[in-house]
Order: structure tokens, then C-alpha cells, then sequence
């Protein structure tokens, strides 16, 4: 067990803050009490406060807020047992709760249950990127985050890294048309000089932020399953911002299409309403 004495280095991966703890921590890693940078452990137990979270009913994400919280529970005492929290979604007519079971236990705590379930808030919060994706990317994206909702690290790293691959591959696709292109000199490069040689088919994220496929090749590599977990929430953020720029540019040239096109018809239109 991981004593206040022990310095951070040595110390096992913890929350950050309760939203951090219930919204994406998995089901069953289980987390020290009492160690120094655990400042927010004590307060998950008590919490009383609101989650920003997705809302299966509303479609949309909004705020929750504790309605049933164990506020007895003594994080610094020995007592051991069940913690149960609920949140209800304080929109007008809705009341959909969340709850979570935390149990604590010689001095660490997990949380043992929850519903919904990690992946069904995260699946229905990924359904604005279904239009961007691929039917096997979008699985992918889902199968990724089922298991980082059951606490499998370097597994989940494997779906996201095929998820990112395949966002190159249709950029390289794109490329094959634009003059001078070299597809041997393509093939043959490092992921990180591919991904300079597409920058003008890619989003700008993606090509300033490449280090995340490093990132997730030495997760299925080499990266423990704890700093997997840990980095998991960050690196699903990066893809989901990569998509969220590729829809932007997408609705930017559709709009761009659209205005061109009635303005290629502005003068029949001029003419037509001259002449009556």
C-alpha cells in the first residue's frame, strides 16, 4: 500500500477531481485514500456537488446534480463499506439519474457499478461523429471505450490507433490526385513524415498534435495497463477534436459550395425579375 510518505513517482494513478472519478474512471481500479496528491479522494466520497454529463433522454449533455449522496461516510475514519450516489438532470421534465456504487475498503475506494454504464454515455455522446466515420471506425471508437470502461488499457489503445490510421489512409486517398504526388515515397515513410506529407488534407490538429500516434503505438507496445487507463481520456479527447475539426472543414465547403452556386444563379434571377 502506497503510504503519504511515498513520493508521487512511486504512487499509483488517481482521479483528479470527482467529475474526473465518476464520469471516466473505470469500474474496479481501485485507488489509495490517503496519499498526498489524492486531494480529491475524501471529497468523492462526500460529494454533494454537479456533473456536467451526456443525458440519454434530453440527447444532449447538461448538468446533474446529487440528490442522494452519503455524505456521512468519514473518508479519514476506518469504516468500510458501500457509498451510493445519484444525480438527476435538473432539466425541466426530464429527471433521468445517474448512479454510482463506490466501495471502500481498508483504506482504498473503486467504484463497482454505475448506470448508465461508461460506454453507453460515452456511445451516444460519439453520435455526432457518425456522419465523419467509417461503420468500422465508429465501431472501433465504441469498442474502445467498452474497454476503458472495463479497465483494459493497451487494448483499447489498439481500436483508437485503427481509428486514427484510417482518418491517413483517406487523406492519402484525397492526395493521389494533387500534382507531383509520390505514392512509393508515401508508402515508404514514418507515420509522422505521412502525416506532414498529407497536412493540406488533414485537419491542422492532427498535424500539430502527430505525437499522438506515438503515443498510442508504445501504448500497445510498451506503456503499462495503469498508464494506458490514465492516458486514455487525453487521447480520446485528441481524436474527438481531429473529428470535430474534419466536420467543421466539411460544413465549411459544403456552405462554400452552396454560396457559389446561388450566386452563379443571381444573374438569371436579376434578369428574370428585370424583365417583369
Amino acid at each position: 500500500m502506497v503510504t503519504p510518505e511515498q513520493s508521487t513517482d512511486d504512487a499509483p494513478p488517481v482521479p483528479t477531481s470527482a467529475a474526473e472519478f465518476f464520469l471516466e474512471w473505470p469500474l474496479y481500479k481501485p485507488f489509495p485514500l490517503h496519499i498526498k496528491q489524492n486531494v480529491e479522494a475524501p471529497a468523492i466520497l462526500t460529494f454533494v456537488g454537479t456533473l456536467d454529463a451526456y443525458c440519454m433522454k434530453c440527447e444532449r449533455e447538461t448538468v446533474f446534480q446529487a440528490v442522494n449522496s452519503q455524505a456521512h461516510v468519514d473518508a479519514n475514519t476506518d469504516k468500510d463499506g458501500l457509498v451510493h450516489h445519484a444525480f438527476t438532470c435538473i432539466r425541466f421534465g426530464c429527471r433521468t439519474q445517474l448512479h454510482f456504487a463506490l466501495f471502500k475498503a481498508d483504506k482504498w475506494m473503486s467504484k463497482i457499478g454505475q448506470h448508465p454504464s461508461l460506454a453507453d454515455l460515452a456511445s451516444a455522446d460519439l453520435r455526432r461523429y457518425r456522419p465523419m466515420l467509417e461503420k468500422e471506425d465508429y465501431a472501433d471508437m465504441n469498442r474502445a471505450i467498452g474497454l476503458f470502461a472495463h479497465g483494459i488499457g493497451a487494448g483499447s489503445f489498439v481500436y483508437l490507433r485503427r481509428v486514427f490510421e484510417n482518418q491517413i489512409q483517406k487523406a492519402a486517398l484525397l492526395a493521389t490526385v494533387d500534382k507531383g504526388w509520390d505514392q512509393q515515397h508515401f508508402d515508404d515513410a514514418r507515420m509522422d513524415d505521412k502525416i506532414l506529407l498529407l497536412r493540406s488534407h488533414l485537419p491542422s490538429f492532427l498535424v500539430e498534435n502527430r505525437v499522438l500516434y506515438k503515443v498510442l503505438s508504445a501504448g500497445i507496445h510498451s506503456l503499462t495497463e495503469d498508464v494506458c487507463l490514465k492516458l486514455f481520456p487525453v487521447v480520446r479527447t485528441g481524436i474527438e477534436l481531429i473529428l470535430d475539426e474534419a466536420i467543421d472543414r466539411k460544413n465549411a465547403a459544403d456552405r462554400l459550395s452552396l454560396a457559389k452556386k446561388q450566386i452563379a444563379a443571381l444573374p438569371a434571377e436579376m434578369k428574370s425579375g428585370a424583365s417583369k
